[in-house]
């Protein structure tokens, strides 16, 4: 066998192993920008016009010592978290993790239309309120950006 002969069948090989690296890395970028679109199509509207719309509606009533706008909030975490149900099929870490955040965020909501009686209570509520949305929003910006999501 020739020097040729062996060079030649070295770059066939190369070129089949370059093919198939190739391909398997085409295909984990197909997936990612697959996800993120489904990603997208579930979660962006409500990250970027309705949980900030019916946040903005919470208020204290100081005349009937009582929280209004609690309820269409309550509403939305529960379509929110029927919206992640595909996750429960694709990535189960995902769905349980945020399916419990938003359980124990609509709790808090809840709790709260009994505890907040007073301004200086509806001021405490309000930073829990803004701290308990954070946390949701890093639960889906983590899932968004394709981190590999921890169990907390």
């Amino acid at each position: 066998m020739k020097t040729s002969d062996i060079l030649a069948t070295i770059a066939i090989f190369v070129s089949i192993f370059t093919f198939i690296i190739n391909l398997h890395f085409e295909n984990k970028r197909l997936k990612r920008e697959s996800d993120a679109k489904f990603f997208q199509d579930i979660y962006f509207k409500y990250m970027k016009d309705i949980i900030p719309k019916v946040e903005a509606n919470i208020s204290f009533n100081s005349t009937t010592n009582r929280l209004e706008g609690i309820k269409p909030m309550i509403v939305l975490l529960q379509n929110l978290r029927k919206k992640t149900t595909p996750y429960k099929f694709v990535d189960t870490k995902f769905y349980e993790s945020f399916t419990k955040k938003i359980m124990n965020v609509e709790d808090f909501y809840s709790d709260s239309l009994s505890h907040v009686t007073d301004s200086i209570r509806y001021e405490q509520f309000h930073k829990d309120s803004t701290l308990k949305i954070t946390e949701l929003y890093l639960i889906l910006n983590q899932k968004f950006r394709n981190k590999r999501f921890k169990n907390d």
